[in-house]
């Protein structure tokens, strides 16, 4: 298969994921040629324009159009430009209208993909390491709380809007124990033949003792039964070493602007 395919995958992976925040009931969602997420004022979720498709005739107008949703905070501040935003220029006409690119060079986000056939054996057997697949709602309550901590430094999900991932069946979610305690997760979407992996986590005390590659490797294996044929994912910088371990090789590096007010 061709860069293409891969980029096109990663892509749609990443639509995928930031789709999945509007099934929660306090997030709004806005979709056309500009498409993006956001929560209801003092709830917790993602803030952030996930899609851009404009005209290059018109894209400077459009975006002076939005400029009264920018200052007022309806609409993102945060914008994420991928290999298939357009105009091919998008960037240069958003740093134009007062946006900054705050992408770090040195330690790029990658867009990430790999043909299931690639993936790993499974490590060797760990009695001290265990992964379950998340069933019920007090486990998905404790996936959240490691995804929290682990993830994101504060409750950007909760149980109480985000309940309604459990019962999609495009949607699984695995727990890794370490003697016993839940220390890891991962969140795998599918659509069709191709599935993108998402909140891989692991507590910081808890890092470097195997537990991400073995829920990582469950995961794939699992999607693998499933006729997935083609992974994707995006990594911070400090995560790519594991993911090239498991096969996974980088096609682009996703770029984050900011408006500032």
């Amino acid at each position: 298969m061709d860069n293409k395919h891969y980029v096109d995958a990663i892509v749609k992976g990443s639509e995928s994921y930031f789709r999945a925040f509007a099934l929660a009931d306090n997030m709004r969602h806005h979709l056309g040629d500009i498409e993006w997420i956001l929560p209801l004022p003092n709830t917790p979720g993602p803030s952030i324009v996930y899609r851009v498709s404009l005209d290059e005739r018109t894209a400077n107008e459009r975006i002076g159009e939005l400029m009264p949703g920018l200052q007022d905070g309806t609409i993102p501040s945060y914008w994420v430009i991928t290999p298939n935003s357009t105009p091919k220029n998008i960037v240069n006409i958003l740093v134009s209208n007062g946006f900054k690119d705050i992408s770090d060079p040195e330690h790029p986000e990658l867009g990430m993909a790999l043909d299931i056939k690639m993936i790993p054996e499974p490590p060797l057997s760990n009695p001290n390491i265990e992964v379950k697949k998340v069933v019920s709602t007090s486990e998905f309550e404790v996936w959240i709380d490691v995804v929290n901590r682990a993830l994101h430094g504060w409750n950007m999900l909760t149980i109480e809007h985000y309940s309604s991932w459990l019962s999609r069946d495009e949607i699984s979610f695995y727990l890794g124990y370490l003697n016993g305690i839940p220390i890891a997760t991962i969140s795998t979407m599918q659509d069709e033949d191709c599935a993108s992996v998402e909140f891989v986590s692991t507590l910081k005390e808890y890092r470097n003792q195997g537990v991400a590659t073995t829920i990582c490797v469950k995961a794939l294996q699992n999607l693998k039964q499933k006729g997935v044929k083609t992974v994707t994912l995006r990594s911070s910088s400090e995560a790519i070493p594991l993911y090239k371990k498991l096969g996974f090789k980088p096609y682009y590096e996703q770029i984050l602007l900011s408006y500032r007010k």
